[in-house]
This record gives structure tokens, C-alpha cells and sequence, in this order.
């Protein structure tokens, strides 16, 4: 075989690994920021269900803080 041949299936083979390695560290990736968005997701609801309901009158702050109206 000539020697040209040889370096081209070289390089064509260590792409195609490069290639590969790549779309498994993006495979990964992508799995971890799902998991992350549905982590955030999950505690913002949480957050939002563990609010006390704000009083008709009172302000946001006034609603969280019921000894400073005394």
C-alpha cells in the first residue's frame, strides 16, 4: 500500500473517534442539563407553594413579615 493511503485512513479513522467522543460528551451533557432544568423546576414549584398567600391591602414585603405591622 502506498504511504499516502495509509495516513489518509489515519486520519480518517482517529476523526471519526474524535467525532464520536464528541457526541458522547454532548449526549452526556445534554442529560445533565435536563436533569437540571427539572430539578429547578421541581424546587421552584415547591418555592411557589410554600409562599404564604398575600392579604388583599398588604404589601408583598408586609404579608411575609406580620410583626412589623404591630
Amino acid at each position: 500500500m502506498d504511504y499516502r493511503t495509509v495516513t489518509l485512513l489515519c486520519v480518517a479513522g482517529f476523526l471519526t473517534i474524535m467525532v464520536f467522543e464528541l457526541l458522547t460528551i454532548v449526549s452526556v451533557q445534554d442529560q445533565k442539563i435536563t436533569t437540571l432544568a427539572q430539578h429547578v423546576g421541581i424546587l421552584m414549584e415547591k418555592q411557589k407553594l410554600a409562599e404564604p398567600e398575600h392579604t388583599p391591602g398588604m404589601a408583598p414585603d408586609d404579608a411575609a413579615h406580620p410583626a412589623a405591622l404591630r
